[in-house]
């Protein structure tokens, strides 16, 4: 699907902008919707079927008149640049920064979803699997209660390698 407007919002509720008749929105999709006064309002697709689109507004749905209320589609993820500069700095949860400072500028991008795992091609298991008891619970029990503490499984490296 290529980037589309709509002008038709069926309902508002608490955050959540419902519209019919979509076709081709995926999840996860990035939205802008623009007001009945020209305010732009950030949004991602969080259900997406032939009937209907549920979408999130990020700065809410107070006061936004139906009729007079534009959705854009992108049809691309909620991306933030990255850079050695993001370290230190503050952001909201789209990537502005809140910081005084200015807006990141990189051309590397990262979907702030994360990358997807599908667990049937990692299916990695741990190289070794030991018990032990909890301590800080050890030091207030007494001597003959310590051996109903049930043990709890760790292990010693990461079942899920890193994603970047």
């Amino acid at each position: 699907m290529r980037e589309k407007e709509y002008r038709y919002a069926s309902a508002a509720r608490t955050g959540l902008l419902f519209l019919k008749g979509v076709p081709g929105v995926a999840f996860g999709d990035r939205v802008l919707i623009r007001d009945q006064q020209g305010r732009k309002r950030n949004g991602q697709v969080i259900l997406s079927s032939e009937e209907a689109v549920m979408v999130q507004v990020f700065e809410g749905t107070a006061d936004l008149n139906l009729d007079d209320t534009w959705v854009r589609f992108l049809d691309e993820p909620l991306e933030m640049p990255l850079s050695p500069e993001v370290l230190g700095r503050i952001f909201n949860g789209i990537g502005k920064p809140l910081d005084d400072r200015p807006p990141i500028i990189s051309r590397l991008r990262r979907n702030v979803n994360g990358q997807p795992v599908n667990p049937n091609v990692i299916n990695l298991r741990p190289n070794s699997l030991f018990c032990r008891k909890i301590s800080s619970i050890h030091h207030h029990l007494k001597e003959s209660e310590m051996n109903s503490v049930p043990a709890v499984p760790t292990t010693d490296q990461a079942v899920l390698p890193k994603i970047i």
